[in-house]
C-alpha cells in the first residue's frame, strides 16, 4: 500500500550517485572532456524509494531510490497515473576522475501546477554522475495535472554545454 502525502506538484524521479569524501570530482573540465552516453530508456521501476523535501522542484518533493530497473525500453510513455520512465547514462571522461556536477534539464509540455497556478515547461536541476558507472534520471507522473500528452524532452548539461538529450513521446493510452 502506498503512503499518503500531501499533494506535491512535480515529483522528479531521480538517483543520485553517493559522492563519498576523498572521492575526486571534476570542477573545472570543459565540455570536450566528458563524454554522455544514454545506454538505455523507457518505463522505470523503483525497488526501493522515498519522496523526500527538494528546494526548486515546483511542489518541493521528489522521489529518490537506491535500485532502479528499466521494465520496458521504450520511448513512448502512456500518460497513466504511477508511471515513471527516463533513462541510464553513463558519464565517459577523458581525465581520470570518479564524479562530474551536471545540470539536468526536463522540458516537458506546459503542466500547470496547482500549487501556484502557472504553467511549468522547464525543470532544471542539479546532480553529482558517478563516471564509467550507470546513472539514472526520470520523471513520475503521480497526479492528475501531470498527465499531459506529447513531447517530454530530457538534457544533461555540462557548464551551459548539451552534452546528451532523450525525447519521449507521453501518448494518453486511448489514443496510442
Amino acid at each position: 500500500m502506498k503512503t499518503s502525502f500531501p499533494p506535491v506538484s512535480l515529483a522528479i524521479v531521480l538517483v543520485i550517485a553517493l559522492w563519498l569524501p576523498g572521492t575526486s570530482m571534476a570542477t573545472d573540465l570543459g565540455p570536450a572532456y566528458l563524454r554522455i552516453k544514454i545506454q538505455r530508456a523507457g518505463i522505470l521501476k523503483f525497488v526501493t524509494s522515498s519522496l523526500v523535501e527538494s528546494r526548486g522542484i515546483p511542489g518541493g518533493k521528489e522521489k529518490k531510490g537506491l535500485v532502479i530497473e528499466i521494465t520496458q525500453e521504450t520511448d513512448r510513455i502512456p500518460a497513466n497515473r504511477g508511471v515513471t520512465f527516463g533513462f541510464q547514462y553513463e558519464v565517459d571522461s577523458k581525465v581520470a576522475i570518479e564524479s562530474v556536477s551536471l545540470d539536468i534539464r526536463l522540458k516537458p509540455p506546459p503542466l500547470i501546477d496547482p500549487s501556484s497556478g502557472r504553467a511549468v515547461s522547464e525543470i532544471n536541476y542539479h546532480r553529482i554522475a558517478r563516471t564509467n558507472r550507470s546513472n539514472f534520471t526520470g520523471y513520475g507522473l503521480d497526479y492528475d495535472w501531470e498527465l499531459v500528452p506529447g513531447r517530454w524532452v530530457f538534457q544533461i548539461l555540462y557548464k551551459g554545454d548539451i552534452l546528451a538529450e532523450q525525447a519521449f513521446e507521453v501518448y494518453l493510452p486511448n489514443n496510442k
